[in-house]
């Protein structure tokens, strides 16, 4: 996803060109894709840290999304078994996951898409 184009001609604006670098369009070019380069980070950057939405709390899937960018991974990689025993949940349903050593994050939130778990038992579950 891109910043919307008012937010990248800002950024834009900030970077300071040489007036020498126009007279070598070689250079330029070279120098303005760095600044393109530049942006795209940025924007993946605000993507990434973006502010979940106020009704958070009225979805499973901003739930989950909150989950995934601010939790740690030591308390998210654990979180499969924690809402297990909290729950009081088989415990095949841990039988897809990696062991805890290996387990990846992205594993945990696709675990936790799939469970069919409401929105109040997760909240339940908690940090």
């Amino acid at each position: 996803m891109n910043l919307p184009e008012e937010l990248n001609s800002i950024i834009i604006s900030f970077i300071y060109l040489e007036p020498q670098l126009n007279l070598v369009c070689k250079e330029f070019n070279d120098n303005v894709s760095v600044f393109k380069k530049a942006a795209k980070v940025i924007s993946l950057w605000y993507y990434k840290k973006r502010h979940i939405k106020d009704n958070m709390y009225n979805n499973t899937n901003y739930l989950i999304r909150h989950y995934t960018l601010h939790y740690l991974n030591k308390f998210l990689l654990p979180y499969p078994e924690v809402t297990v025993r909290k729950l009081r949940l088989s415990k095949d349903i841990l039988n897809k996951l990696q062991p805890l050593s290996n387990r990846k994050r992205s594993e945990v939130i696709n675990w936790m898409k799939e469970q069919d778990i409401s929105l109040m038992e997760w909240l339940y579950v908690g940090w």
